[in-house]
């Protein structure tokens, strides 16, 4: 983890560089490519290890909890602060540019600077985990012959696969079209802008699943924040009805950041779940194989849902020029971006909150730990 990351911050520092310019088009591509690709190879094993690190289930929530919040922390306080360090940086070492946001040296410093405290952070992360649930597969490499075995009938992996790629393509499409639907439809970017920092918003959810998951349970929470998220795409569309009531755009926007953050925390968790599950049913633990799938689904769900909205825009005959007015999208154009802001979603939303309905792992899990518990000590005790 710890090569990849430093990897992963050479690919950003060559794509962001002030020589970005003099190089091949093939070389920045690559270099974005590799740091998409190497950010795989450290987010997947940051996941994987989580059942491995405790068979707690609410440890696991609050570690979760814990990796959610300050990933959502980090975005509020980071994103804001991007094109404020560069024309900082600028002012520095690139004076003699007018638009000092656009300066190289700028944004090849800020990579530079985020970089170092990325390697910095996972190094510090490497060094203090321990896995601390052992088995006999723990210092062995799994065939994948054999890991596969661990996902056969392994209803909750299926669940939280589909759910990956139904939701954040969803979340994708939703994030994708929302200038557009501030813009065009409603012709108040400003109110796009400032709904963006409702980011803040889920830091208050995320840090309450742990209360929610022991009072109502982990499925029940996460279905909670399903339905808040379908639920913020209806007031959405009553508000674009009403003519975009503001007042009613802030509180489905308020609703959606809420509930958003009820899910997201819990993901992990259900990934560890399936982990579990596989072990408990067939005998086989492979936390790498089970938790890489979801990684790919999530990237391609959210892949596919861009290219969809991009589909539903050419349909609706959206025009993307810059010198076009507010005024000039037609109004198939205009209800395709509704289609992308409200309804896809809406639809996604609910789908992965019916799908989520039959996972019942909850019901089991006591029983699922104490089994696993007990394979695990005859295990040492060979």
């Amino acid at each position: 983890m710890v090569f990849n990351s430093v990897c992963f911050v050479l690919c950003n520092v060559i794509y962001c560089s002030e020589y970005s310019d003099g190089l091949e088009n093939c070389v920045i591509y690559i270099a974005y490519l590799g740091s998409k690709i190497l950010y795989s190879g450290i987010n997947i094993p940051v996941t994987s290890i989580l059942p491995a690190m405790t068979s707690n289930p609410t440890e696991r929530i609050t570690l979760s909890t814990i990796r959610q919040f300050f990933g959502n922390l980090g975005a509020a306080i980071f994103l804001p602060l991007t094109l404020p360090a560069v024309a900082l940086f600028a002012s520095f070492f690139d004076k003699s540019n007018r638009n000092p946001s656009t300066s190289a040296i700028g944004w090849f410093l800020w990579a530079l600077l985020l970089g170092v405290v990325t390697v910095v952070c996972l190094m510090t992360a490497f060094k203090g985990t321990r896995e601390r649930v052992v088995t006999k597969d723990s210092n062995r490499a799994i065939p994948l012959r054999e890991s596969v075995q661990a996902l056969k009938g392994n209803y909750p992996w299926a669940i939280i696969i589909f759910i990956n790629f139904v939701y954040w393509g969803s979340f994708a499409i939703r994030q994708s079209s929302l200038p557009y639907y501030f813009k065009y439809v409603l012709h108040n970017e400003e109110l796009g802008s400032a709904v963006l920092a409702g980011t803040i918003i889920t830091l208050i959810s995320t840090a309450l699943v742990p209360f929610f998951s022991r009072l109502i349970g982990k499925r029940n929470t996460m279905l909670l924040g399903m339905i808040g998220t379908a639920l913020s795409q209806l007031i959405l569309h009553f508000a674009d009805k009403m003519g975009g009531n503001v007042p009613m755009i802030l509180f489905g926007m308020l609703i959606y950041y809420i509930s958003y953050g009820l899910v997201g925390a819990l993901i992990a968790v259900m990934l560890s779940d399936a982990v579990d599950f596989g072990e408990w049913k067939n005998g086989v633990r492979a936390e790498g194989l089970v938790t890489s799938f979801s990684s790919f689904s999530a990237k391609l769900g959210m892949g596919l849902g861009s290219m969809l909205l991009s589909a539903v825009l050419s349909a609706g005959g959206y025009v993307a020029l810059s010198n076009v007015s507010d005024s000039a999208q037609s109004l198939s154009a205009l209800n395709a971006i509704r289609m992308g802001f409200i309804w896809i979603p809406m639809f996604g939303y609910i789908a992965s909150g019916v799908v989520l309905l039959f996972n019942n792992v909850d019901k089991i899990e006591n029983k699922m730990t104490k089994d696993l518990r007990m394979k695990h000590q005859l295990e040492q005790g060979e």
